[in-house]
């Protein structure tokens, strides 16, 4: 197992209910927003908590999760 003591992430910045601002060109666009933006924002949120409880966790960009 490997013995990570920090984690550092750029563009996890959540997701937005204005679908353009979700993804850099159209291409990537993988949902609607009726599919449940904050649905996913909270199972990320969850799923970092839980890592954080382990290792250090900081955020190289802006990111909605930042202050979790």
């Amino acid at each position: 197992m490997l013995d990570v003591k920090k984690v550092v992430i750029a563009g996890m910045d959540g997701y937005s209910h204005e679908v353009s601002c979700n993804y850099a060109c159209d291409e990537l666009k993988l949902m609607s927003p009726k599919a449940g933006w904050n649905t996913m924002n909270k199972g990320i949120e969850i799923m970092l908590k839980r890592f954080k409880s382990n290792v250090e966790i900081e955020f190289l960009t802006n990111s909605r999760y930042k202050n979790m």
